[in-house]
């Protein structure tokens, strides 16, 4: 029987980016309160190699509403953390992830590829058009 899209593995050149793109934004000082992170098995993988290099070890929630979530999907899971951390990332997955970089941060950040990370810094409530694009990492960028 064939993997479901929620079942697929990380493929091993995945596993690669994840770990390359996980120490550049530790490098660039980006350590998260908080993970918010779909349960499908690729994301979960990708929190498991992304968290093994972090020295302070985050709040993990995982969550069945980011799974294919529209970009208003997750931002409503997001606000429903807010007030638990100052530093929120979302592990989740395109086309929502990249709609809601690009709507948080008022249409400066680009699509974000496979294994891509925005960091999006807000002065106050994270709303549509309120962010600043502060970094931005893919795998063919670094």
């Amino acid at each position: 029987m064939a993997e479901t899209d929620f079942e697929r593995h990380l493929k091993n050149k995945g596993k690669q980016d994840i770990l390359q793109i996980a120490e550049k934004s530790i490098q660039s000082e980006f350590v998260p309160d908080l993970i918010l992170c779909s349960t499908a098995v690729r994301t979960r993988e990708t929190l498991e190699i992304y968290a093994s290099l972090l020295i302070t070890k985050p709040d993990i929630h995982f969550t069945d509403a980011l799974y294919h979530a529209s970009a208003s999907e997750i931002l409503d899971t997001i606000n429903d953390h807010t007030e638990a951390a100052d530093t929120i990332m979302v592990v989740g997955h395109n086309m929502g992830i990249s709609n809601l970089a690009s709507l948080l941060s008022a249409g400066t950040c680009p699509e974000l590829p496979t294994s891509g990370m925005a960091i999006i810094k807000f002065e106050a409530a994270i709303e549509p058009g309120q962010g600043k694009l502060h970094r931005f990492f893919t795998p063919k960028t670094l």
